[in-house]
């Protein structure tokens, strides 16, 4: 009997660098956009492991590719790893996406999607370099229920410079009003050579540990069960079944510059590299 795996796509395309983040990304124009899918469809045909039961795309900023690259890309993976999937997620940026989008999505097979908020603070959100601003976001999520996705994840940052803990628990307490059912939050980590490690210093721990520990409280209160150090759950099937396989150490198949794997035992990776790896798919 076949291994059951994750299996991981990295797209590494964004409309632009948010300050804080050191993901692997770059700006991508529609022409590189049809090559990278080439790319990954024949990576994908060749890649090793057995079947897969969860999918998850990330990145990057995953729907710039559009309904019609991510759905291709989901039969490539359905052809090699089997369509026997418990969870099909892609990460979305709230002002990359739309309710023909959403609805085309669901019906082509993804179940799950993590939204990027990080904040309902207009003002942090100008701080964090993100397009969208907290009425998009919200606007994103409810577009995102009408097209039928019962499971709706939001990400949020804390401890971002000139955040408040109440600010935090207003965007935790206004987010429960929406139906996510699944809450990530992240303390803001200065990566080197990014611009917020050039411009700003560190968070004090005391304050970090008090925006942590609020967010925690604030989670419970409105039925967020904890089970993960930086995510929370709400209801039947809310806990995100790709990431659990991180936090179990169980398999997963990373396809894409800068995607990790970890398959047989080994720890592998594709460099942080898009020219490098088009050409390696040619």
């Amino acid at each position: 009997m076949n291994r059951r795996i994750g299996v991981y796509l990295h797209i590494p395309f964004c409309a632009g660098k948010c300050p804080y983040c050191d993901f692997y990304s770059r700006r991508g124009s529609e022409e590189e956009y049809d090559r990278f899918a080439d790319a990954m469809v024949r990576a994908i045909g060749s890649a090793p492991g057995g079947e897969a039961d969860t999918v998850y795309f990330g990145g990057g900023t995953p729907v710039l590719l559009g309904e019609r690259r991510l759905l291709r890309l989901l039969d490539a993976v359905s052809r090699r790893f089997g369509s026997g999937w418990r969870e099909v997620t892609v990460e979305a940026n709230p002002c990359a996406v739309s309710p023909p989008m959403l609805r085309a999505l669901k019906a082509g097979g993804f179940t799950r999607l993590s939204f990027g908020v990080q904040s309902l603070s207009d003002l942090t959100l100008r701080t964090l370099g993100r397009r969208h601003d907290a009425a998009r976001a919200l606007s994103a999520i409810d577009e995102a229920a009408a097209a039928g996705f019962a499971h709706l994840s939001a990400d949020l940052m804390l401890a971002v410079p000139g955040q408040t803990v109440q600010e935090i628990e207003r965007s935790i307490d206004r987010l429960a009003e929406t139906p996510i059912d699944h809450l990530s939050a992240y303390l803001l980590k200065l990566e080197p050579g990014t611009v917020f490690a050039q411009r700003y210093p560190e968070a004090e721990e005391d304050f970090a540990a008090a925006c942590y520990l609020a967010m925690v409280h604030r989670c419970e209160q409105h039925g967020f069960s904890q089970y993960e150090i930086s995510n929370f759950a709400r209801g039947e099937g809310a806990q995100s079944l790709h990431n659990l396989r991180y936090w179990r150490c169980e398999e997963y198949l990373g396809i894409g510059p800068a995607a990790h794997s970890f398959l047989g035992g080994r720890r592998f990776f594709f460099p942080r590299d898009l020219d490098g790896f088009l050409r390696a798919s040619d």
